[in-house]
């Protein structure tokens, strides 16, 4: 599917309408730094940042609406308070890490995902789904599974999608000690600038 948002987005700035973005997902989205406080390098804060400067314009809001801790089966819970209440012109979505962790069933995984797509664009919402990033330790390989069942979800629903666990894992390979980059194994060192550059990216050259 292809979709040119740069094109979308300036065609509603000019008639001086707001852009709103909602980020949905866990503590990656939320932005987790340590002892439960959010990084100031957020991903969703970031990405405001990049597509308001990029269109020269303040027009851009982008609403984080991650939560520490949460699986898929929330996401699915509370998708209209969080995602569809909002009205948002995009939704860009990532669970995984969690689901993993606390157990979720690959079934059910991929069941809630599939109905978060469906309500979303049910409600004419554009989704973007994201792909679980990479963790280490303990849930390495089985999160490379889930975010592989995420992509092949996505590509058979001819969804918008990244697979970020790619990408950044891409990015962890580069670095001679891995913790430098995921620290506590799971979370960024106080800086989610890799996760919003790959978002903004795509967004900007409007394929997917």
């Amino acid at each position: 599917m292809q979709i040119n948002f740069a094109e979308k987005f300036r065609t509603k700035l000019t008639s001086n309408s707001e852009i709103k973005i909602v980020c949905y997902g866990d503590s990656i989205t939320w932005g987790y730094n340590s002892l439960l406080l959010q990084s100031k390098n957020n991903y969703p804060d970031k990405l405001s940042e990049m597509l308001n400067g990029y269109f020269s314009t303040d027009k851009i809001s982008v609403i984080n609406k991650g939560k520490n801790s949460k699986t898929s089966s929330w996401g699915l819970e509370y998708i209209y308070e969080n995602v569809i209440d909002i009205l948002p012109d995009l939704a860009v979505v990532m669970f995984g890490i969690n689901d993993v962790i606390y157990g979720t069933k690959p079934s059910r995984y991929k069941q809630n995902l599939a109905e978060m797509i469906n309500l979303m664009c049910a409600n004419n919402i554009l989704p973007i789904m994201l792909s679980p990033t990479p963790v280490l330790g303990l849930f390495r390989e089985k999160v490379e599974k889930y975010a592989g069942m995420a992509v092949h979800l996505f590509k058979s629903e001819n969804i918008l999608f990244i697979d970020m666990h790619s990408e950044i894992k891409r990015k962890l390979e580069m670095f001679a000690d891995p913790y430098l980059y995921l620290p506590d194994q799971l979370h960024f060192k106080n800086n989610y600038d890799d996760v919003s550059k790959i978002v903004f990216d795509k967004i900007i050259n409007g394929a997917i």
